[in-house]
């Protein structure tokens, strides 16, 4: 059993840090999936005919894709009876601010 040796803490992470950890939570999660398929061909579709490189497409979908799930997700929530699970819509919400740390953790018994 898997369990914190001490109490916790908490530290605010930089903008960046909460961003790039974010970005690969919600790229990780399987609900996520089909907006990742959305986002990345709507990018192909707005930028067809302009000379932009896969690295392009790719950066410009961790720079914007977060906004861009959590604008999706609220206006299907503005519809009674929608498809947006409940991890879906957490995780869409963003990362809190503040995380909580731990000085030790034992894992399987050490």
């Amino acid at each position: 059993m898997d369990r914190a040796l001490s109490a916790f803490s908490f530290i605010r992470p930089s903008k960046e840090q909460l961003d790039q950890a974010h970005l690969y939570v919600i790229q990780n999660v399987n609900d996520v999936l089909p907006y990742v398929e959305q986002h990345m061909e709507s990018l192909h579709k707005l930028n067809s005919g302009k000379a932009r490189s896969k690295k392009w497409i790719q950066e410009e979908h961790n720079r914007s894709f977060s906004r861009w799930l959590s604008t999706r997700v609220a206006l299907a929530l503005e519809v009674p009876k929608n498809s947006i699970t409940p991890s879906l819509r957490w995780i869409a919400h963003g990362p809190s601010p503040d995380v909580a740390t731990y000085y030790g953790y034992i894992i399987n018994g050490y």
